[in-house]
């Protein structure tokens, strides 16, 4: 297990919007401080105007969203699960993905 945990945090290291790494980690039963910390440093910070940041950070807290989302989920948090999964819902409405989570 450990050495699963190892070597997903790499691949996030390499790739932070690497969704699939980070859903594996939160299903290995890592800490959500754990992969804030590892994602907020390895976000992008895009360009130098006002505008690029505000969208880098939009991205990378949607990112952290739909991985608390399944944090939740792996912890049988079900109403916070329910609550972030109608939150993304409602930012991308028809996410195939999302809406099967939800289902």
């Amino acid at each position: 297990e450990r050495a699963a945990i190892a070597t997903y945090k790499e691949c996030v290291r390499l790739c932070p919007y690497a969704l699939e790494a980070l859903i594996a980690l939160a299903e290995l039963g890592v800490k959500a401080d754990e992969l804030k910390l590892l994602l907020s440093a390895k976000m992008p910070e895009l360009g130098s105007d006002g505008q690029a940041k505000k969208n880098c950070w939009e991205l990378s807290k949607w990112v952290y969203d739909y991985v608390s989302c399944h944090l939740a989920k792996y912890s049988n948090d079900i109403p916070k699960t329910t609550f972030l999964l109608n939150n993304l819902v409602s930012l991308f409405p028809n996410n195939v993905h999302l809406l099967l989570e939800l289902g």
